[in-house]
């Protein structure tokens, strides 16, 4: 594998190495082909699942009235 990859931890780099590993290694981009068109999480992708689940609870998001909801009866 080529010795590119910059450890400074930005999405840029991570993105650079996942190209570079998928021109490199044909078997994991095949791997990695068949997993996205499933529907899975590939590695060096964006997860949309797991944004999902890592997103604050609606009653906690802000515009939703979230503190009323936590203290009734005071003015939001």
């Amino acid at each position: 594998m080529s010795s590119d990859f910059r450890a400074s931890g930005s999405a840029l780099d991570e993105t650079f190495l996942h190209e570079t590993v998928l021109r490199e290694s044909p078997i994991f981009a095949h791997l990695a082909l068949l997993w996205r068109n499933a529907g899975r999480t590939v590695p060096g992708r964006p997860d949309q699942e797991w944004c999902h689940l890592t997103e604050p609870p609606q009653l906690l998001r802000p515009g939703r009235g979230s503190t009323a909801a936590l203290h009734p009866g005071e003015e939001a």
